[in-house]
């Protein structure tokens, strides 16, 4: 045989044999997972039972090694995996498909090996609540091993190799940083032995849509995430330490190195985050698009380098925190608008910030160097400051910009446009520290010229803007400061408005401020478009103030020169703090001494008119210093208050609903406790909470955070009442009082239909009628509806029964029918004295004796507002009640159990809380702190 035929013949040969291993090959891959069509699915099974401790759903599973090729995967379709506890509840996973990779050897022994996890198209939620605990803490390694130990019972090992994240959503909530990362897509790939003590995780990460926020604050927003990171974890001492970790964020790339450990009682940290030397644009790229608008309109040149390292440890129980330090440099920085001749060039920036042990009393930032120019203008600075509440402050400014150029360059806000020349040149250097009188030794001066300002929100614009002011300070106190702010004048929509002043000493405050003009609050309002508020209405001014604080105090008015008018025209505030708007249709101020004197205001709130005429005082001293009040006498007239409209975030229809049922409002009324107000009220009536008040007369006092009403008169059910009583707002939703109420022959049936908290209190009262008289004092809080907690009530007094009959009470007719006697089950009372108490739930009922029919009973004992019965009686029988049957009264006013005894301790009601929420059940807190309250504001004011 020839050689060329031997060697056709091995050809052949070797591709017959190639092609039938290939065949066979591809054919045990399509025959495999039928071979075995439940082994490896039971096994993984049996595995997730005893490994995960969550609930797994998937709608089918399928065995297959085209998924994932050239691996062989159980693919779980339509899968959804329930978190670990606290949020057992919640899901973890949910998506399309997981793919579990299996190691083909282990399918012929005892242990099934999964070694890679491939997640497509799902949506990842992973949450960690305050104290830590995460939701991904579903894998049971112990348990899992255990098992493996076990030859006969093993089913599966995660010994995972690779994991691979596909086209997935991603949701990271920690609340114990607190920090939220949001993407879009995420696409990960990661690979190592994790079964190994100590292993090297290569990592691949690609997000779109990715944003960061920490505690509430966005710091990216939709940004691209392109990352390769190479991680070595030692699981045996939980150690993390990352060695090469390349980032770009949209084009800004930095690299992360560093290390972390968990220690017995905390953490250690190393991290270090640098970004090489990159163009001065890719820094704009990485920032919320809300903050860089401007960016594609314009062009951006220079360089760029930034550093930050965080490094120590960080455990809570000894106070120890990490340091943390920040600095960047741009150098040759240029921005040029695309329509704009001259660019902003010459930009230098040196920025450093360090903060030891994250603490805020020594953190330092410093600017060696900011400087920019633009043809013949230029701004020129360098700023340190070190601390917080008492910070250092040294540094100096320089800087001529015609405003109208820069903006348009910058392309700061399309829809806004400013104009002007301004300057500013001046040193500082101290401490400003408010308590000791500090204050930096400061020249500061600064002007603006032809000023003017107009926005997207308003047609006119504001136009000649004139402001020039000077700060100097030579020795560093508070004493020695000088504001001199010549006259501002502008001009808004066709009316002029001048303000100048001058103030200097500000530990005794010398002031010379003049004001004439018109403003239209709601157009001037509507230019700058402040959140939060609505206002409209015109304020005029002729006013020329001229004297000293420490002569104001004292009520020194013949060295005041204080004169001049102010008049409002149709005022009308609204805040998101209250649910309805403040509207003041006319009011005339004139000073007079240290007092702005209303000659007569015509207020409306809601559907509450009022007419108000008197006086503040302590205006200046008010302004300028904190916990200053701010004083008055007023005389108000409404013929209706509603008080329901008041109250912090009332619906805005609570009008209407106050006259069908109370309304659906979460907070009370809010007491500043800054004022020392006093209103002598003359109200038709008054609204609050479903009850009415006729022909009120009071004299009522606002003072130190609390309201107080003494020499209250008016007319509660067509009875004359008189009341004094207090009220005071602890937070938004809580609220305390006190009242001491007195009325004469008020009709019983009257109050309990009229009345709801009557009604509530005394439920007895529906069974009767006649007259009844009353003597009482209550205190306790209000929940956010302005509404007793009943738990909290406290007091006692007299309720005396003038002539009453009772018909139907179910007590009466039950003592009726255990003691045989008919007579006493319709009793008519009559000059019946009923002292009661009380206390947490409870109201406690001293002694009383009754006469009905010649029989004596007697009454003593307890019930509580939920109706339960607690009553030791006497029937006294006839002639003079000498003889008694003893009874106890238990059960339920609806079901009263009545038995011939004596009544047992184990009757006694428990003062509880069942009434209360958990918000309730914080009275007792919430008490102590209105008292301290009180505590401090009686305290003399250190002027």
């Amino acid at each position: 045989m020839g050689t060329g035929k031997r060697i056709r013949k091995i050809v052949a040969k070797t591709l017959k044999y190639t092609g039938i291993s290939l065949l066979s090959i591809l054919a045990l891959m399509f025959l495999l997972p039928y071979l075995f069509p439940s082994y490896v699915s039971d096994k993984i099974k049996q595995w997730a039972n005893q490994s995960i401790e969550a609930e797994l759903n998937f709608s089918k599973a399928r065995l297959s090694f085209f998924n994932h090729f050239p691996s062989l995967t159980l693919t779980l379709y339509d899968v959804s995996l329930k978190g670990s506890a606290p949020f057992r509840q919640d899901t973890l996973v949910a998506g399309k498909e997981i793919a579990l990779g299996v190691n083909l050897a282990s399918i012929f022994g005892k242990t099934l090996r999964i070694g890679e996890i491939y997640l497509t198209q799902s949506k990842l939620h992973i949450l960690v609540d305050e104290q830590g605990r995460p939701n991904y803490n579903i894998y049971a390694p112990k348990q899992a091993a255990a098992k493996e130990k076990n030859a006969d019972t093993s089913s599966a090992a995660l010994k995972l190799e690779r994991i691979q994240i596909d086209e997935c959503e991603l949701v990271y909530d920690d609340r114990s940083i607190p920090i939220r990362i949001n993407a879009s897509r995420l696409d990960y790939l990661g690979k190592g032995d994790l079964s190994k003590a100590i292993f090297d995780l290569a990592s691949r990460i690609k997000m779109e849509g990715f944003s960061l926020s920490y505690g509430g604050q966005s710091f990216l927003e939709n940004k691209n995430l392109d990352a390769k990171l190479v991680t070595q974890i030692n699981t045996s001492s939980l150690a993390l330490i990352f060695q090469e970790n390349n980032l770009r964020i949209n084009q800004l790339p930095v690299q992360f190195k560093g290390s972390f450990d968990f220690l017995k009682d905390g953490y250690r940290m190393n991290f270090s985050l640098t970004s090489p030397s990159t163009e001065f644009k890719n820094l704009f790229t990485a920032l919320p698009p809300a903050a860089v608008t401007w960016l594609d309109r314009t062009t951006v040149k220079g360089e760029v380098t930034m550093a930050a390292e965080l490094k120590g440890d960080y455990v809570a129980s000894k106070n120890m925190a990490p340091d943390l330090a920040f600095s960047m440099n741009v150098k040759n920085g240029s921005v040029a608008a695309k329509n704009m001749a001259e660019p902003v060039e010459d930009i230098q920036v040196n920025f450093h910030f360090a903060m030891p042990q994250l603490n805020m009393e020594q953190m330092t930032v410093k600017i060696d160097t900011l400087h920019a120019k633009m043809g013949a203008d230029e701004i020129s600075a360098a700023i340190e400051e070190k601390g917080m509440s008492k910070p250092f402050i040294n540094g100096n400014i320089n800087a001529h910009l015609d405003l109208g150029k820069w903006y348009e360059t910058l392309s700061l806000d399309s829809t806004m446009l400013i104009k002007g020349l301004f300057a500013v040149k001046g040193n500082f250097n101290g401490t400003y520290d408010k308590k000791a009188r500090q204050f930096p030794v400061s020249n500061v001066s600064m002007e603006l010229k032809d000023g003017y300002i107009k926005t997207g929100y308003y047609p006119v614009p504001l136009t000649d803007l004139h402001v020039s002011a000077d700060v100097f300070n030579t020795k560093g106190t508070t004493s020695d400061l000088r504001v001199n702010i010549k006259p501002v004048t502008l001009k808004f929509d066709g009316q002029d408005f001048t303000l100048a002043s001058k103030l200097e000493n500000f530990d005794n405050l010398s002031y010379n401020i003049r004001s004439k003009g018109v403003l239209d609050l709601g157009k001037l309002y509507r230019l700058f478009a402040v959140e939060g508020y609505d206002l409209k209405g015109k304020i005029e001014t002729d006013l020329s103030l001229q004297g000293t604080q420490a002569d104001a105090i004292a009520k020194r008015y013949n060295k005041l020169h204080n004169k001049g008018t102010l008049v409002l025209h149709e005022i009308r505030l609204r805040s998101n703090s209250f649910p309805k708007p403040f509207l003041v249709r006319s009011g005339a101020f004139h000073i007079k001494d240290d007092k702005l004197v209303a000659d007569k205001l015509l207020m409306r709130y809601g559907n509450t008119n009022v007419t108000l005429n008197g006086y503040v005082n302590n205006i200046i001293n008010y302004a300028l210093q904190d916990g200053a009040v701010l004083q008055g006498r007023w005389n108000m007239y409404t013929p209706d208050l509603y008080v329901d409209e008041l109250m912090a975030f009332a619906s805005a229809d609570s009008v209407a609903q106050v006259q069908k049922t109370p309304p659906p409002a979460s907070g009370v009324v809010m007491i500043p406790a800054n004022l020392d107000m006093q209103f002598n009220v003359n109200a038709g009536r008054i609204s609050y909470n479903g009850l009415r008040l006729d022909n009120c007369e009071s004299v009522t006092t606002v003072k130190n955070g609390k309201l107080t009403i003494s020499k209250a008169a008016f007319r509660l059910i067509d009875v004359p009442v008189n009341m004094t009583a207090s009220y005071a707002s602890i937070n938004e939703k809580r609220a305390a009082f006190d009242y001491h109420i007195t009325a004469d022959e008020f009709d019983i049936q009257k109050a309990y239909k009229e009345i709801r908290l009557f009604r509530e209190m005394a439920t007895a009262a529906g069974k009767a009628s006649g007259t009844v008289a009353l003597d009482y004092r209550l205190s306790g809080m209000l929940n956010d509806n302005m509404y007793p907690i009943f738990s909290s009530l406290k007091g006692g007094g007299v309720l005396s029964l003038k002539k009453i009959k009772v018909y139907g009470l179910k007590l009466f007719s039950a003592i009726s029918n255990t003691t045989g006697r008919d007579k006493i089950n319709n009793p008519d009372l009559s000059k019946v004295d009923i002292k009661t108490k009380i206390a947490r739930n409870i109201i406690t009922i001293e002694r009383f004796k009754l006469r009905v029919a010649g029989f004596r009973p007697r009454f003593e004992g307890q019930a509580s507002f939920d109706g339960r019965l607690n009553l030791q009686a006497r029937l006294g029988l006839p002639p003079f009640g000498i003889f008694g049957i003893p009874l106890s009264v238990t059960g339920t006013q609806e079901k009263p159990v009545v038995k011939i005894r004596r009544g047992r301790a184990s009757d006694q009601l428990k003062e509880t809380d069942e009434d209360a929420d958990d918000d309730d059940k914080k009275e007792a807190a919430d008490a102590a702190l209105l008292e301290e309250q009180k505590k401090a504001a009686e305290k003399p004011k250190q002027q």
